[in-house]
């Protein structure tokens, strides 16, 4: 992915597989390396372009194909019901490397729900290409997005599900130079030192401009500058 033409993006998540009818019965609920790739190109350059993503291993699976962009944008919707409880971190990654992914693997493992996953995210290509000055999103050439999910629809799971989502963010920390993405803050329990790891030299700015044109934060959900 690091070389990828701009019209390719994807993810890696260590998962487990949906307990569908669609599914294979003997992989239903089994963990799984889930990678799930978009081409918005011409459709065979994308043959093309994603084939070595099909190459890295023997797939259980393949649903790769040609489909509107509205049925890309709901693919994972099923997994996702609304009114269920999600708690949701991620961190901003420099490089990925083995020591990384050894350690990843291991505590993706021990997840206490098999809802719960985590997913590596190709970031760069036209990303990278905007200045950081030019956007509120400051963090332009961080190559990788670690997002780390806790799911549940029992309110019980509550507390294993917290646990375990930081303590993947906390020993991924030295993984990452700064910042995250603000979809996925938890409960944003950082404070402002996340904001302003993570809008850099654009912070202050930020915060004049909210002050300015939004000081009761009508336009803010997750984080308040």
């Amino acid at each position: 992915m690091a070389q990828a033409p701009d019209e390719l993006t994807g993810i890696a998540a260590y998962w487990s597989a949906p307990m569908s009818d669609e599914l294979p019965e003997e992989i239903r609920g089994a963990p799984v390396v889930v990678v799930a790739a978009c081409w918005s190109g011409a459709l065979a350059e994308g043959e093309q372009a994603i084939q070595p993503l099909r190459a890295i291993g023997t797939p259980l699976l393949d649903f790769s194909g040609a489909m509107p962009y509205l049925a890309a944008q709901k693919l994972f919707d099923p997994d996702y019901p609304r009114g269920d409880r999600y708690y949701w971190k991620s961190i901003l990654l420099t490089l990925i490397g083995d020591e990384l992914l050894n350690l990843l693997g291991d505590l993706a493992a021990r997840r206490p729900s098999s809802r719960n996953l985590v997913a590596i995210w190709a970031l760069g290509g036209a990303i990278a290409r905007v200045k950081p000055g030019d956007t509120a999103f400051f963090q332009r050439d961080v190559p990788w997005l670690l997002s780390i999910e806790g799911n549940a629809a029992d309110p019980a799971a509550d507390e294993a599900n917290f646990a375990w989502v930081r303590e993947v963010y906390r020993k991924m920390q030295q993984f990452s130079s700064s910042g995250a993405y603000l979809n996925f803050p938890g409960f944003h329990e950082e404070g402002d030192e996340l904001l302003r790891q993570t809008f850099g030299a654009n912070y202050e700015r930020l915060r004049e401009i909210r002050a300015k044109y939004d000081p009761d934060g009508l336009f803010q959900f997750n984080v308040r500058l």
